[in-house]
């Protein structure tokens, strides 16, 4: 993880890089899950690391870790997730679909489900369902194409019907304007 830690320096993340590496001691895993996860959700880190400018290939043990490394990876890349989201710099036509399928936590999927509960219904009624549903892939597409072009060299992948559901949304807007959205309150809302 040090490597990691001097990066963040290096970018004037004292800050975060001090709370990673004290995460990083704890001796229950959940924590070191935790910081696993910053490094892979970092495109700079892991650019350098892949042109072995972190660990250079004259170290001691740069055989090591080019092992474990490989290791890993082989392992991450034959998980169901990360077989079907969208990657920029390794993006398969398929997964400009199914990452919209994916999502990060169930907060995540939650939160994209209210939205179309919310707009989506009212939406899906006034053009109809197969019109809905060639503009909800059409707009999960179009933001998966959108953060490609903001970033095609990532390594870091994209999963969630958020572009689809802001599509929706865009939608609702050209459809109904500024028309309040009336729906049921209960304890959770």
């Amino acid at each position: 993880f040090e490597p990691f830690f001097d990066y963040l320096e290096t970018l004037g993340k004292k800050d975060e890089a001090r709370e990673l590496r004290r995460m990083s001691r704890r001796p229950y895993g959940q924590s070191k899950w935790a910081v696993v996860q910053e490094i892979e959700a970092n495109s700079g880190f892991l650019r350098l690391l892949h042109n072995d400018e972190v660990i250079k290939p004259n170290s001691p043990h740069y055989m090591e870790w080019k092992t474990q490394r490989e290791s890993f990876e082989e392992i991450r890349n034959k998980s169901f997730t990360r077989q079907w989201l969208l990657v920029p710099d390794k993006s398969e036509p398929l997964t400009y679909i199914t990452h919209m399928f994916l999502h990060g936590s169930t907060d995540h999927v939650i939160g994209n489900m209210v939205f179309l509960l919310l707009v989506g219904y009212v939406v899906e009624t006034a053009i109809g369902s197969w019109l809905y549903l060639l503009f909800y892939m059409l707009t999960g597409i179009g933001g998966g194409l959108a953060h490609v072009a903001l970033d095609p060299n990532s390594m870091v992948g994209l999963v969630g019907a958020s572009g689809a559901v802001s599509g929706v949304m865009a939608m609702y807007m050209a459809i109904f304007r500024l028309r309040k959205i009336r729906f049921f309150w209960n304890f959770l809302f």
